[in-house]
């Protein structure tokens, strides 16, 4: 088997991998908060500046609020702590060197939800941009690369981000027990549960069909209901034809009543004499075109019209 994939779309491939995973660590480092709400604070805002997330006070607020609506442009000065003073002073050198300047109206807040839902978001598509630079070197590796797998990788990224929401919005909710409170959020933890939702998306998934059934206990006494949805094929009998009389075929298994199912004898349509969920009867006679046939070849196809299992009958 060879790679479907060229010399220059490895490359390419690489460096979008890159492009994108060093695109995440980037935002990540560059929005990550200095510091966290204390508990029950209602201060969430935070100066929105890339590598400069800083919590802003009640004083910081306060002017801020004031020069917005007086839309004056004098530059006010904050110190590390976030205490306010006011440009016409003379702070001591030892202040000085703690001092940034900017204007006001010139500053982008972001709310700490907000904040945490941008990091959540970036963290799940990190975690699935580990998984599939894992899963394309080693197929690229193995000769084994198919380009009908293109779209899962260029897919896959955005829906682990959405899955790492959603996991993040499940937790928040409570039903893992989880403090409503974004202030009282271990943030590594939260950033630790995005990544590995992002990685392990199959197990996330599963997590959230766990919450789901416990949250809610669906039951179904519906009448007539499909047991399953998946059609399975366990056992097909008898293992050779007679072509002087009728033949009985079954096929045991399970949902095999399902609606568009097709069963085929050498490329040509069967009728079932009966159909259950987990049986299928085939009253079957050797046509007169086929008399010379050796072997016949059953087919079942599902409603997708995927072959779903076939066997070859000997005469």
């Amino acid at each position: 088997m060879e790679n479907e994939i060229t010399p220059a779309g490895k490359i390419i491939a690489g460096l979008l991998l890159i492009i994108l995973t060093a695109a995440c660590i980037i935002v990540v480092v560059g929005y990550w908060p200095d510091r966290l709400p204390s508990p029950g604070s209602k201060l969430t805002l935070y100066s929105g500046k890339i590598f400069h997330v800083k919590l802003l006070d009640s004083n910081a607020l306060a002017g801020l609020n004031n020069h917005r609506a007086s839309g004056e442009k004098k530059t006010i000065t904050i110190i590390d702590s976030v205490q306010r003073i006011d440009s016409a002073s003379s702070p001591d050198t030892s202040t000085r060197s703690k001092i940034h300047r900017f204007r006001f109206r010139r500053i982008r807040t972001i709310d700490l939800n907000t904040l945490l839902l941008l990091l959540v978001a970036v963290g799940g598509f990190l975690g699935n941009m580990i998984h599939i630079s894992t899963s394309l070197t080693t197929f690229i590796g193995a000769g084994q690369f198919k380009r009908s797998w293109i779209l899962w990788y260029c897919v896959k990224p955005f829906t682990a981000s959405a899955l790492a929401i959603t996991l993040y919005f499940a937790f928040r909710a409570g039903f893992l027990n989880y403090s409503s409170d974004a202030s009282n959020i271990n943030l590594f933890g939260v950033m630790t549960l995005a990544i590995m939702a992002g990685l392990f998306t199959d197990i996330a998934t599963q997590k959230l069909k766990e919450i789901f059934h416990v949250a809610f206990r669906p039951k179904d006494d519906r009448p007539n209901k499909l047991n399953g949805t998946v059609v399975s094929v366990s056992e097909i009998t008898p293992d050779k034809l007679d072509k002087t009389t009728e033949n009985t075929i079954l096929i045991k298994g399970g949902c095999l009543d399902q609606a568009g199912l097709i069963f085929k004898i050498n490329s040509e349509p069967v009728k079932p004499e009966l159909a259950q969920s987990t049986l299928v009867t085939i009253k079957y006679t050797v046509p007169a075109t086929q008399a010379m046939a050796v072997s016949f070849k059953l087919e079942i196809f599902g409603r997708d019209g995927q072959l779903v299992q076939s066997k070859v009958f000997s005469t």
